[in-house]
């Protein structure tokens, strides 16, 4: 559970971590924070598979990171076309959401 839950969290690690050895939790990244976590996590995945087929990985692992927040459904719907690592800079600049949603809005 902790591996499916880390594709939308993939600071998880850190914060298990951190509990086990009875240290604070490391706090839940800002938004902008985790806009920024995913455009590293696009260029790891380039450095390793290649920009095209990272281009294609990256269209599951983006929509993770927009789970539960306002304008996901947007931003789903531009990355599962994104074609070309500039196109999803592009979307994730300008669609990714910039604020979670209330849990009476789920």
């Amino acid at each position: 559970m902790i591996a499916r839950a880390s594709l939308a969290k993939p600071w998880l690690f850190a914060q298990a971590a951190a509990a086990i050895r009875g240290e604070p939790i490391p706090p839940e990244p800002t938004l902008a924070e985790e806009q920024e976590l995913l455009l590293h996590h696009f260029e790891l995945v380039c450095e390793r598979f290649g920009a095209e087929r990272a281009t294609i990985l990256m269209r599951k692992f983006a929509c993770c990171y927009a789970q539960g927040r306002r304008g996901a459904r947007e931003f789903r719907k531009h990355v599962a076309t994104m074609k070309t690592p500039d196109e999803f800079r592009g979307i994730v600049a300008e669609y990714f959401p910039r604020e979670v949603l209330a849990l009476s809005q789920i």
